[in-house]
Formats: C-alpha cells, structure tokens, sequence
C-alpha cells in the first residue's frame, strides 16, 4: 500500500520532531538502540520520496539531504545505515534536478581518513 506523500505532508512533516530533524535526532544518541534509529528514520525517508517532489523538496530545503549524505560512509557498528542512506539519496533525485544539482555543487569540507 503507497502513502500519497501530499497528505503525510498536509498531516505533520514527516522529517522533523518539533524543529529537528529526525535522522538528526537519530544521530545524537549512542549504542545499538541508535543505530536501529537510525537506519528507521533512514528506511522511512526512503521509502517516503519516490515519485514524491514535494518531499524530495523539502528533504533538500529542510537541510535533511546533507544529513542523509553524511551517513554515507561505512560505519562497522551501523553498516546498513550507509545502504539505506544511499537509497535515500537516490530516491531524493531521481527526477529531481534541483537535489541532482545540490548534491553536485557540494565541496568536501575535511578529509574522514
């Protein structure tokens, strides 16, 4: 069954807690019940923005995409977080040029390794 993202939009954004972020939230916790958190927030964003513009929007304006980017890298203690983050991006655009061109304008800010 597909939740028609204009009424899960209409209800209550789907990407925030009061003003924060979900995957942000997830982020600041520890242990295992944040990893599960994580690729939760991760699994429901992903599955929220196919074919879905206003939420690929509103991932990109809310400042969501570089937090769903930034959990793209391989963490041992959270290794599926990465697998969903990238679908997650490529749900965000696919069929979105403004999240492709966001993503393509971003410049590395600190070398990880």
């Amino acid at each position: 069954m597909k939740i028609c993202c204009e009424k899960v939009l209409a209800k209550r954004n789907p990407l925030t807690i009061g003003n924060e972020l979900v995957v942000e939230r997830c982020q600041s916790g520890s242990g295992n019940n944040n990893a599960a958190a994580v690729i939760a927030a991760l699994q429901v964003l992903a599955n929220l923005l196919p074919g879905c513009k206003d939420a690929q929007d509103q991932l990109r304006d809310s400042g969501g995409l570089a937090i769903v980017l930034s959990n793209c890298f391989t963490d041992f203690n959270n290794p599926f977080a990465r697998e969903w983050a990238l679908v997650c991006i490529r749900n965000a655009c696919e069929g979105n040029s403004l999240n492709q061109a966001y993503i393509e304008s971003l410049q590395p800010e600190k070398k990880l390794y």
